[in-house]
Parts: structure tokens; sequence; C-alpha cells
């Protein structure tokens, strides 16, 4: 057996001392901290993907009221909001203007027809009890003047004094599911193909039919948001309800107050003398409040830079002034736009699991 001297030992530890120190100093010899390049910082933040686009991140608007604020909306254009005025109670003694506001379906009339002509006859019957300055108006948005409507004394034409009778009021609006390229591109050109022959009943020229959205208007109309909402919530059956409170501003600005509410409702007669008091918004009540949802809801809304105030359990039914509805519909399309994308499962989104999670999500 060979033997190791204590100098082959010291030898070879020397060697290893040696090739440390060389490799410290070849690593080290051209370090400048000032060229260090850091890792790249990568947002975790969500994003909206759609097929053929690049992934931008998702800007949630912030309405900060009373000051003067920005919407960033998923477009590229910068919306400008005014403030909210100041608040200022309306007298039942002076002449009053309201709306009381519906979406209605026109592919499915022989649903929802019968349902519309006993909201009609409730408003109609409300009339004879509200005071003799106070006008109501009961505005429809659709995508068809149809005869049942025009049978029923409805008007295509925007209020424009104080003193017009009470009337029915139809837009003709583009629903979002049949918002294809074909019918949004040049500005929504061929849209409205289907009324052409509308002004001669109307006694209009075709200029003068008020038709939504109003592309030109960005305050009440969000290009990329549209796209969004069709890709989206084109199947959810109640998305434009809310969107016509948004897009269809300009045709209810000039009421005091706006009731947005659904087709299978009664106008009660104690309705024709009733008005939010202190420029309140008003919701109708729901029972849908679970502890899970609740809290999933107050993490959603931290998630989006919301203000969280502890309220729940509101229904679809809004009144106040017409600027605050459309602001309540503006934040509400951004919510709904959220939940859709990031909130639910593919197969929660693809209807798969039906009412199982009912009513916890």
């Amino acid at each position: 057996m060979r033997r190791v001297s204590i100098r082959l030992i010291v030898s070879a530890i020397a060697l290893s001392v040696c090739f440390f120190v060389l490799m410290f100093i070849v690593n080290n010899v051209n370090d400048h901290t000032d060229h260090l390049e850091l890792p790249p910082y990568k947002c975790e933040c969500p994003l909206v993907v759609e097929h053929g686009l690049k992934a931008e991140k998702f800007g949630v608007p912030k309405i900060e009221a009373p000051f003067t604020s920005k919407i960033h909306t998923s477009s590229n254009n910068t919306q400008t909001v005014p403030p909210l005025p100041i608040c200022k109670p309306v007298n039942k003694s002076e002449p009053v203007q309201r709306a009381i506001i519906i979406y209605y379906p026109h592919h499915q009339s022989e649903y929802f027809f019968p349902e519309v002509r006993w909201l009609y006859r409730s408003w109609a019957e409300m009339l004879r009890d509200q005071p003799p300055t106070w006008r109501t108006d009961f505005l429809i948005f659709s995508y068809n003047l149809s005869t049942e409507f025009r049978r029923l004394g409805c008007v295509n034409r925007i209020r424009k004094t104080k003193d017009e009778p009470s009337a029915c009021r139809l837009f003709l609006y583009v629903p979002i599911q049949f918002r294809v390229k074909a019918v949004v591109e040049n500005n929504y050109q061929h849209a409205f193909d289907h009324i052409k022959d509308l002004p001669k009943t109307t006694n209009q020229n075709i200029e003068e039919i008020v038709t939504l959205p109003k592309t030109n208007d960005p305050m009440i109309y969000d290009a990329r948001r549209s796209e969004n909402l069709y890709m989206h919530l084109r199947t959810y059956g109640y998305i434009d309800s809310i969107n016509t409170i948004f897009e269809g501003y300009h045709t209810f600005k000039m009421y005091d107050f706006v009731l947005r509410t659904d087709i299978d409702v009664f106008i009660y007669r104690h309705f024709g003398k009733y008005i939010p008091a202190n420029c309140t918004l008003i919701t109708g009540g729901g029972g849908y409040g679970t502890d899970f949802n609740r809290r999933k809801l107050r993490r959603i809304a931290r998630d989006m830079d919301f203000a969280h105030v502890g309220l729940s359990g509101m229904g679809s039914t809004w009144y106040g002034s017409a600027y605050d509805g459309y602001l309540v519909a503006n934040q509400t399309l951004n919510g709904m736009l959220w939940l859709a994308q990031y909130e639910f499962a593919t197969p929660e989104r693809e209807s798969k699991l039906g009412t199982l999670m009912w009513p916890e999500w």
C-alpha cells in the first residue's frame, strides 16, 4: 500500500486554493454594478385576449365624484366624464319629467309582448294619478318599431319640451348579439336597412329616425367594450337592458328621474306622485345574497379597485337621476365583463353546470 506523504497533502490543498482564487478573479474582474441587467418586471395583471389581437391590460374605469375624473376603458380612447352636478332636490309642486325605461327583445315577441302590454296598461293607469305638471314617458329600446308598438301610439322621437304630453317612445337599438362584423362595419351603416320604409309610416325623414349606438360620441359608445361584450356576453339575455342605459343616455338625459326596470312588472298608481328624496338612487330589493357570494364580491371589488360600501341584496330596478343611471350602467358593464372573464370557470360560462352553484355563485 502506497503511503501519502504530508508534503503531497499540503500541495493538493495549495492547488485547490489557487484554483478557487483564480475563479474568483475571473468572475469579478469586470464586475460593474451600473451595468447589471435586472430581471424584467412581470405584471401579474389579468389580461383580455381576443382572437387575432395582441393581449392588453383590461383597465377598469374609476369614477370619483364630485371631482372630474377620466374613465379608462379597454379602448384606446380616453373618455372624460363630467363631475356629478350639485344635488338640487326637485320640489313636487314643480314640473317633473320622468321616464320608465325597458329593453324589449323584438326577436322574442311571442313571449315578451304580452308582458309589455300589461306594463303599458299599468303605466297608462298611473298617469291618471300624477300631478298636472308632471310628465312620465314610457321609453322602449328595441331593434324594430313594429306594427304592434305603432298601434300602441309609440313614437320614435326624443322629448323636446316639458309641456309635451306623456308618451310612449321607442328608440331603435342594435342588440349585442346582433353586432356581427357585417352589422358594425362602417359605423353600423347597414344595421338599420330593415327600417327603410319606416319614415312612410312615421312622417319622418330617414335622418330623423333615432337609432343606437351613436358611434361618434365617446361618452355613450365604447367600440372596444362593445366588441368585448359581443365576445363574452352576447348569449347573456340581460346584457342589453344595461347597455341601453349607457348607450341611450342622450335619449333620456333631459328627464329629472328615470326608472330602469324589467318588463314583467306593473307600475303602481302611487308611483304617479313619487320621486326619490334628496337626490338618492333607489334600487329594488333582491334576496340573492349569501355569506359566500358577499365575501367573494368584496374580494372582487378589491381586485377591480372599486370601493365596497357593504351593500348587498340589491334588485334590478333603479330609480334616480338620469346621470346617476348612466354612471351606474357604465360601471355595471365593466363589472359584468370582469365577472364573465375572470370569475367563472369555463364549464360555468358554457352553462354546463346549470343551476348547480345557485344561489352561492
